[in-house]
């Protein structure tokens, strides 16, 4: 035990030359190491008076510790070729070497038993049909309220890659495909969920060898594994941020604040991206549906420029520059501008954009287009996009949309705080507003393959019955950012019950003080208690997959939790252990940690 103390310290002074490193703002990702090497030694002071606890805590977490050595070996030949990285390097594998052999020397623990074959689907209980989602909110057919725990995800990442790793849930939740159809001009569409009681997953080197029952008596846990989740609207440019502008007011001074500072931000875009990815994969998020603007083409210029590192392989792909090889990312180029040469200059920006992504990179970055909004985007201008869009292969269009009544007023009367913002910054276009409603966006954009609705928080019922008869336009809703404008009620309830597919987006940290797609779930839960779970995983997941393209008959495998012969892509979540986690109570979830 001393003797692991002792090595320890040693990891302790690389985490302390790491987290001071100028690197570490500049790439977030070393903070894995910094974390790993904290979480290991608290962990094992708690046992320092018993060494037998200390060798099994170590055994406990030493496969994590190393996972976590392995991936800062990748980051750090990467980022910096400096003699210090290489030492610290060398430093920390030295100590994960030495205390796997004394682990080796003195065997502590219980080995694990041996896997059970699982039936390809299991009921919820004895008697009991699966869980279905529905189309609007429902409440228990008792019309009691379900018993409640207050649950929060333990680890909302896959963990990186290990030579063993051993997975006990309550639960497992992952959509089944076999119950997807396809009406007549639709899209395909899950109406189920397999729901797994008691199972463990098996990884090994990263990847899913088993999915198997626990064994016979084995206790509950408390936690739940879920399909990783999707974010389908943010704009990572922000992700710096320490706290959202006010909010509170005019929507038009809000964007006032949002433009000053992009004006003075000191901090490159490339990096508030960088620290995006890395935020939204501690948050559980892994696909994300992003308005891409200067600093991507920054990060696809370093993809096409450079780059062979330590080990020989090239660094030429988003994933690798990023870092961000586990998550999946549709990039919407933001278009906007009155004046030709604006307008221009941004569709330039868009065919950049498209150019510098390869066919090697199409299943995990995927190219769209994102007209900002009617305040920076006139008809004619939206109408190129569409077209644009058609001829680059029906790729995805996004605008915002119906987002505030500031909006509404300028497209019907050509006044109000968006008007004379557009006026102080010399942008009035005469003859473009006054007259035009939101219908005459939707007339363009229904005209699309795969459009998204940003927002519509202004919607009106005759607007959303236009919608339910357009099965290929989606609306994404960004709960906490609504509430934080204090709109009024958002018409999710009217949304669903027509059908129409809505999908969660964070927005951005100018508005929102974090990028965590679990606490939007918190919040509809809060704000709607008589959804149900599976609805709201269907929000966080299912919904927003289709909203961003994806063929769901095609394409699902990235909505498995623990796919076999796959990397994994879940998330786990810990409820209390003395309250054993319940479909009926997901919504109830809180955050405690990331990793």
């Amino acid at each position: 035990m001393n003797r692991c103390q002792q090595l320890m310290s040693h990891a302790w002074m690389v985490r302390t030359f790491i987290k001071h490193s100028p690197e570490c703002e500049d790439f977030p990702e070393l903070m894995g190491i910094v974390r790993s090497v904290f979480d290991l030694s608290r962990a094992l002071e708690t046992q320092i008076e018993n060494p037998e606890k200390y060798l099994l805590m170590l055994r406990r977490k030493l496969s994590k510790f190393k996972a976590s050595v392995r991936q800062f070996r990748e980051d750090a030949t990467r980022i910096s070729d400096h003699t210090n990285f290489k030492m610290a390097v060398q430093s920390i594998e030295v100590v994960t070497s030495d205390l796997e052999a004394i682990l080796k020397a003195c065997p502590v623990g219980p080995q694990a038993p041996p896997p059970v074959s699982l039936p390809v689907r299991l009921p919820v209980g004895t008697g009991e049909t699966p869980i279905r989602p529905v189309a609007g909110p429902v409440r228990p057919e008792t019309g009691n309220q379900p018993d409640r725990v207050e649950v929060k995800p333990a680890s909302l990442a896959p963990q990186p890659q290990q030579e063993r790793q051993v997975i006990d849930v309550d639960w497992l939740f992952e959509p089944d495909v076999s119950t997807g159809s396809k009406a007549a001009a639709s899209r395909f569409r899950i109406r189920d969920w397999k729901v797994v009681e008691g199972c463990r997953v098996i990884v090994e080197d990263g990847v899913v060898v088993e999915v198997t029952t626990q064994p016979k008596g084995a206790p509950k846990n408390g936690r739940a594994m879920l399909p990783r989740l999707v974010n389908a609207h943010t704009h990572l440019e922000f992700s710096t941020l320490e706290e959202p502008f006010p909010a509170q007011g005019e929507f038009a001074g809000w964007i006032r604040q949002v433009v000053a500072s992009r004006q003075q931000q000191s901090v490159l875009p490339a990096v508030s991206i960088r620290r995006g990815i890395e935020e939204s994969r501690q948050a559980g998020v892994g696909v994300i549906g992003e308005i891409a603007t200067d600093g991507w083409l920054e990060i696809l210029g370093e993809t096409n420029s450079a780059s062979w590192n330590a080990f020989g392989s090239a660094a030429n792909s988003p994933q690798m520059v990023t870092n961000a090889r586990d998550l999946q990312f549709v990039l919407f180029a933001e278009v906007l501008g009155f004046s030709q040469e604006r307008q221009e200059q941004t569709l330039d920006r868009a065919r950049k954009l498209a150019a510098g992504l390869r066919p090697a990179d199409e299943k995990t970055v995927r190219f769209a287009l994102s007209p900002h909004a009617p305040y920076t985007v006139p008809l004619d201008l939206l109408e190129r996009v569409v077209d644009l869009s058609r001829s680059m292969g029906n790729v995805p269009v996004a605008m915002h949309l119906a987002e505030s009544l500031e909006e509404i007023e300028l497209l019907e009367h050509g006044s109000g705080p968006l008007a004379t913002m557009l006026q102080d910054f010399g942008l009035w276009p005469s003859g473009v507003f006054g007259g035009r409603s939101i219908d005459d966006y939707l007339d363009r954009l229904q005209s699309v393959a795969c459009g998204l609705i940003i927002h519509g928080n202004y919607l009106t019922s005759a607007q959303m019955d236009r919608l339910q008869n357009q099965p290929q336009l989606s609306v994404v809703w960004c709960p906490r950012t609504h509430a934080a404008f204090g709109h009024q009620p958002y018409p999710l309830q009217e949304l669903m019950s027509r059908g129409i597919n809505v999908a969660l987006g964070t927005d951005s940290r100018a508005s929102n003080p974090d990028l965590s797609l679990w606490k939007e779930i918190q919040f509809i839960g809060r704000i709607f208690p008589e959804m149900s779970s599976l609805q709201l995983l269907e929000l966080a997941t299912v919904n927003g997959f289709m909203a961003l393209g994806y063929d769901l008959e095609t394409s699902s495998e990235c909505l498995i939790p623990a796919p076999m012969g796959s990397l994994p892509a879940w998330t786990l979540i810990q409820g209390e252990q003395s309250s054993p986690l319940s479909p009926q109570v997901l919504h109830k979830a809180q955050i405690i940690s990331s990793g």
